[in-house]
């Protein structure tokens, strides 16, 4: 049997599988709101990392949050690039595991220098 567009009935290809757009907006909404809050959860816990690593001065804090934003924006460029050269999926997915990894090394931070990311200052040594 002939189809109108001359395909028979033998070679019909399997329906094609809809995007499922709910999904893939709930995934990258969650990356998103991720690092947003990660900042704003900074900013608002800068006193009490002072607390936590007593001794430090707001200048020093204050470098928390500009290595956090250097670091970000340094890497932007190059992540969309390795998606572009990769499967998107696998680059968004390795963003979100590294940006993890990131987070528990920040929480376990021996020093405030750490959490910039020269390693320990020398006031806080006694704890690395």
């Amino acid at each position: 049997m002939s189809l109108p567009d001359g395909r028979t009935a033998g070679t019909l290809s399997p329906p094609e599988e809809r995007p499922r757009l709910g999904v893939v907006f709930t995934v990258i909404a969650a990356g998103v709101a991720m690092a947003n809050l990660d900042v704003f959860i900074v900013n608002v816990a800068l006193p009490d990392i002072g607390h936590q690593f007593s001794g430090t001065s707001l200048a020093s804090l204050s470098w928390v949050l500009n290595a956090y934003a250097v670091v970000f924006a340094a890497l932007l460029v190059p992540a969309g690039n390795l998606a572009d050269r990769v499967n998107p999926r696998t680059a968004y997915l390795s963003g979100i595991v590294l940006f993890t990894l990131s987070s528990v090394l920040c929480a376990l931070a021996p020093g405030i220098w750490f959490l910039v990311g020269r390693g320990c200052c020398r006031r806080s040594a006694r704890r690395c």
